[in-house]
């Protein structure tokens, strides 16, 4: 292979080194982190600007053009529209319920949540799970659990719960999980008729100030689900019941955050998708330009359909919405 060529593998071979060395940067610092994200998340974006690099260098080198035809093979880890998922497009039994889970930006911009109330509206989940409290009640929905009564240090700590008034459904939003000086709860909902247990994750934020919460969080997570089934202490769902955990989960797909909670019997139903499913930043105060998927959506021995990704206006997150079927008893 010629000095020319070099360069021109030389692209796709960064991106995955990158990717292995992100896994041994340490876990307990913040800019070790953050710089961990990014390499993690790279190899789609590697792989959508090899064919420019690939250009670049046989324009100013003069290398056999032909080399465009082996780059272009890079834009396979582009992925593939979250439509085309099975998620997305398998068979829909009848029944089962739709779910929402959005991080609302409890710092929004936005003077009002009427835009994000329409949003909801338009969109019309039986469950609604909200992180950060940025409201106190939706229209059309009953409140079914929240931690609001308690005197969290800011209001991005809360959650909620919300449902149809037809819904049956049993919530609880758990105690602060993580370390003294950085942790979030977890949203619990137990859909007694599907017979499914949804968690709403907000995962304590490693960057850019504190990433001593997000160990001690999963291990509760970790502690509590096998197999891809409740193993204990999640009521108000029961042992035995299969789990689909989805959220703000502040870390990318690859890390060590993600395999730990897939180690467990969980699938990540958005795998392969790569770039159509980004959700951050999305505007609220930030870019409107997603680069990373911090927001994911993780399925025990459940049949999800109808995957779909929203905006969530005033928000610096999109999130996500699927359609939990009923299983058989357990």
């Amino acid at each position: 292979m010629t000095r020319r060529a070099l360069w021109i593998v030389a692209w796709p071979m960064v991106g995955l080194i990158g990717f292995m060395v992100a896994g041994l940067l340490p876990e307990e610092h913040v800019w070790s982190v953050a710089l961990a994200a990014v390499l993690w998340s790279a190899p789609p974006w590697v792989g959508l600007l090899w064919p420019f690099w690939t250009a670049l260098v046989c324009v100013v080198t003069r290398v056999d053009f032909r080399w465009l035809a082996v780059s272009s093979l890079g834009l396979l880890a582009v992925g593939v529209p979250v439509q085309c998922t099975s998620f997305h497009s398998g068979p829909s039994a009848p029944g089962g319920a739709s779910v929402a889970i959005l991080n609302v930006n409890a710092y929004s911009p936005d003077p009002t949540p009427a835009p994000l109330f329409e949003r909801v509206k338009a969109l019309s989940p039986d469950i609604l799970i909200v992180l950060e409290r940025r409201f106190d009640d939706v229209p059309g929905y009953v409140r079914v659990a929240d931690d609001f009564v308690a005197a969290w240090p800011r209001p991005s700590h809360h959650s909620a719960v919300y449902a149809k008034p037809a819904m049956q459904v049993e919530a609880r939003v758990t105690e602060q999980l993580g370390s003294a000086s950085q942790a979030m709860p977890v949203a619990i909902a137990w859909l007694p008729v599907e017979r499914v247990c949804v968690l709403g994750i907000h995962a304590p934020p490693q960057v850019p100030r504190d990433a001593s919460g997000m160990g001690p969080y999963l291990d509760w997570l970790v502690e509590r689900v096998s197999s891809g089934r409740v193993h204990r202490d999640l009521a108000p769902c029961p042992d035995g019941a299969p789990v689909v955990i989805s959220g703000d989960f502040n870390h990318v797909p690859g890390s060590a955050t993600i395999r730990r909670l897939t180690a467990q019997g969980l699938t990540d139903v958005l795998q392969g998708t790569a770039l159509a499913s980004l959700t951050w930043p999305s505007g609220g105060g930030w870019p409107d330009m997603p680069v990373f998927r911090l927001d994911h959506v993780l399925a025990g021995a459940v049949v999800l359909t109808e995957l779909r990704k929203t905006r969530v206006p005033g928000s610096d997150h999109q999130g996500w919405m699927f359609r939990v079927q009923p299983v058989p008893a357990f």
